[in-house]
């Protein structure tokens, strides 16, 4: 019989062997390090933990990984480490919610089996991802680090990150989430400086060219990350990041104001089975973003509404799991088309199913959604003490978007829509959550405003951010795109006269 050694040095030699089969340097795969001490009795599922880790550190395929981790788990339903990595390889998949929270509620319900070093990583995630006080695990530094981040403290989840990616053999999701915290801060040399080591760290990971996209996009460079995304696609392997990807080129189109580009590569998102939870959400939510941009665009209310009651008679939200159902997507279309009798029942059932949500930690969350339904309503004065609360709180200008600078708006305080305006165009959006929709439309606003107070150079300067942004958007928006520089062009003469 073999010992526990002799066991973990062959695993070792599976772990060089799969992650040279899937393209890291021979460098690289020589200096990797020994196997994980994981804790579990049965040697096939421990082979089926080192195959999946392997797949999701080295390529970035999650789901590929993820069939191993499910292996493994089948094979030793105890396994808690498994049942947490495989919790953790569901981060930022649409419609599974359920299974995440599955996964890590076993992994937490057989924690004992684990050593310390395990058991505190395992509590981590299942306290949302909690701190572990364990300096040399990249995991362990993500979870603090993505705790700071959802508090806005980017300098000290820059540090963590930074740590982890430094480590000796650290896994993708640290540099991307690095790349995050550096692009809020507007640090600009140090995102070039960890794409950079990225790439020479981990050639193969397929959340690279989305990466570099963003980056492009941060610095609105829109037209050569849709280029670089577009070469990119048809090579990545992995159906979530291909998703992804495609869902990244749509937001890039969406911002430009061409919409029916952003659905078209929208739809290419859509990369789950039909029927699966996964692939009812992916769908569902492409039907809303569909409404979306008929309300919000092409001012159609009677065509959004037609769509959304087409949608959830096709796709019903009893027909997802609590967490997964997109009530804030009809709540903001209903906002937009300013039904607020629909808005209170989307609001309604959202705080219905928030307790089974990662939203129900947000601070503020419920503010912003309260915030909302006053706009739907007409009622922005309203809005306003329940935005300047939710941004107090956990809530960025870029999940709200612009909805406070709105309210000031619409309340005639022009002073103070234009601070929240600019604070808005001025806060880096790093997944283009609000400012795919809302960029756009602010620098138009900003120019109006200062028009009015007769400030003709930052009017200018708005107008013409505005003009550029949208200069290609689709034949329905040109009349704005026409009337802004018809009036830049205006301003310009003037100034031209001295």
């Amino acid at each position: 019989a073999v010992n526990q050694n002799q066991i973990v040095e062959a695993l070792g030699e599976l772990s060089k062997d799969i992650r040279s089969k899937v393209g890291e340097s021979l460098r690289n795969v020589r200096e990797s390090s020994p196997l994980e001490r994981v804790t579990t009795s049965s040697l096939p599922a421990l082979k089926k933990y080192v195959e999946g880790m392997d797949l999701i550190s080295a390529t970035g395929d999650n789901a590929a990984g993820r069939v191993a981790l499910e292996e493994a788990v089948a094979l030793d339903s105890t396994f808690a480490m498994a049942w947490r990595r495989l919790s953790a390889s569901y981060s930022g998949s649409a419609g599974a919610s359920a299974q995440q929270q599955h996964a890590i509620s076993q992994a937490f319900k057989f924690r004992d089996h684990l050593s310390e070093d395990e058991r505190l990583l395992t509590e981590a995630g299942y306290y949302d991802w909690g701190p572990a006080p364990d300096t040399t695990s990249p995991a362990a530094l993500n979870n603090v680090a993505i705790l700071y981040m959802s508090k806005h403290n980017f300098a000290r989840a820059e540090d963590r990150l930074r740590r982890a990616t430094y480590l000796s053999h650290p896994f993708g999701g640290a540099f991307s989430n690095l790349l995050d915290a550096q692009i809020v801060q507007k640090k600009w040399a140090a995102a070039d400086s960890t794409m950079v080591r990225f790439k020479k760290t981990l050639p193969a990971h397929s959340d690279i060219p989305a990466d570099d996209a963003r980056l492009l996009m941060a610095r609105g460079q829109y037209q050569t990350a849709d280029s670089l995304l577009t070469r990119a696609l048809p090579a990545i392997k992995s159906d979530d990041v291909r998703g992804f990807s495609a869902s990244l080129l749509s937001a890039g189109q969406l911002i430009q104001g061409r919409v029916r580009e952003s659905e078209r590569w929208e739809t290419q998102s859509v990369v789950h089975a039909a029927g699966t939870p996964a692939g009812s959400a992916d769908r569902l939510g492409v039907s809303l973003d569909s409404a979306w941009n008929q309300a919000y665009y092409f001012n159609d209310a009677n065509a959004a509404r037609a769509t959304i009651k087409r949608t959830l008679a096709r796709l019903p939200m009893e027909s997802l799991a609590p967490a997964d159902r997109p009530w804030l997507s009809l709540l903001a279309i209903a906002a937009v088309m300013r039904d607020g009798a629909e808005a209170r029942g989307y609001a309604a059932a959202l705080e219905r199913d928030l307790p089974t949500s990662k939203s129900a930690t947000i601070v503020g969350y419920k503010d912003a959604v309260h915030g909302a339904v006053a706009m739907a309503e007409d009622r922005p004065k309203d809005a306003i003490p329940l935005f300047e609360t939710a941004h107090k709180g956990d809530v960025g200008r870029w999940d709200s978007g612009p909805l406070l600078a709105q309210a000031f708006d619409q309340t005639n305080q022009p002073d103070s829509a234009i601070v929240e305006f600019e604070r808005y165009v001025a806060t880096p959006d790093v997944w283009l959550t609000t400012s795919r929709n809302y960029l756009a439309g602010s620098y138009k606003r900003l120019g109006e405003l200062y028009d009015a107070k007769k400030n003709d150079a930052k009017a200018i300067e708005n107008y013409q951010k505005f003009v550029d942004l949208w200069k290609d958007a689709d034949p329905e928006l040109q009349p704005a795109v026409r009337a802004a520089k018809a009036r830049l062009e205006e301003l310009k003469r003037k100034g031209a006269k001295g």
